[in-house]
């Protein structure tokens, strides 16, 4: 079973889990927190982690469905401590396209688009393809359904910290639905993956991360270097030929500053380049 991943070299997997496959399927992913703490108490060593529980699907599944099944095998959360998950677990919102349902400016069959989502000790998946006729399917670190959304807690979240943590109402909600109808060409995608317009985007509200490719390093109070660091496009000819474009770096529009580790000399960076102010390139398989 052929695939094509985005990965560092000498991996088994994509880090980013951004995978075309031989079997017609795309699936990426964005993370979603966990802000509930007792789910920490469902994980259990008697499981698989989730990359392999991805690599297992990817190579198993011949649809969105059958990936969604694959996948849910062995659940247990996967305990880990990150920048996304705060504490608890690496929960997901997994999207597996199918391309041999795409009947490209005529219509999408059933099946299309599996929205997969996990939290410890559950898995819950549902057929979208509804959703994407209508013109385009958003994902921003915000579970989509109902139960996974209220067992992460962000239901009590909304109560304490306001609607930028709902799933209508987050900020790259809102700049994701007034935008999306401009996106017509490979080069619009690659405009809106990239944007980041948080000094005058009411929706972003002066925050570098309230909008679509966050800029963590230009938080005026707690600067990191963290957040949007590449993006990845691709279209329905790319993918058929196991092509897509990408991009390393923060993005630089709209007169942004370009990153550079001068400003975080003491987190360790070897190897990497010392500022990031890079094209899209077209990356394909060599073999």
């Amino acid at each position: 079973n052929k695939f094509c991943i985005i990965a560092v070299q000498g991996f088994l997997v994509s880090l980013d889990d951004f995978y075309i496959l031989g079997s017609g399927l795309v699936m990426l992913q964005t993370t979603n927190s966990v802000f509930n703490q007792t789910l920490v108490k469902q994980v259990v060593p008697e499981s698989l982690l989730a990359w392999q529980r991805v690599r297992i699907a990817n190579m198993m599944a011949d649809g969105g469905k059958t990936w969604a099944e694959t996948f849910s095998k062995c659940n247990s959360g996967h305990a880990t401590l990150s920048l996304l998950s705060h504490l608890g677990t690496y929960n997901n919102q997994y999207m597996v396209l199918d391309l041999k349902k795409v009947k490209l400016r005529k219509s999408l069959d059933d099946g299309a688009l599996y929205i997969v989502e996990q939290i410890p000790n559950l898995v819950e998946y549902s057929d979208q393809t509804s959703v994407l006729r209508k013109g385009y399917w958003p994902s921003y670190n915000i579970p989509f359904h109902e139960k996974i959304y209220n067992l992460s807690g962000y239901a009590a979240y909304v109560q304490k910290y306001g609607m930028d943590f709902s799933y209508e109402l987050a900020p790259r909600a809102k700049i994701f639905r007034r935008d999306q109808g401009k996106v017509t060409s490979l080069e619009s995608m690659k405009y809106i993956m990239r944007y980041n317009n948080y000094q005058r985007d009411p929706y972003a509200e002066h925050n570098p991360c309230n909008t679509i490719c966050c800029r963590e390093d230009l938080n005026p109070s707690l600067p990191v270097p963290a957040g949007c660091y590449d993006s990845k496009v691709s279209d329905f000819r790319l993918a058929s030929a196991f092509t897509a474009t990408a991009i390393n770096g923060p993005p630089v529009q709209g007169g942004l500053p370009v990153f550079t580790w001068r400003r975080f000399n003491r987190t360790r960076h070897q190897g990497l380049p010392e500022s990031y102010n890079f094209d899209f390139v077209t990356m394909r398989p060599i073999l």
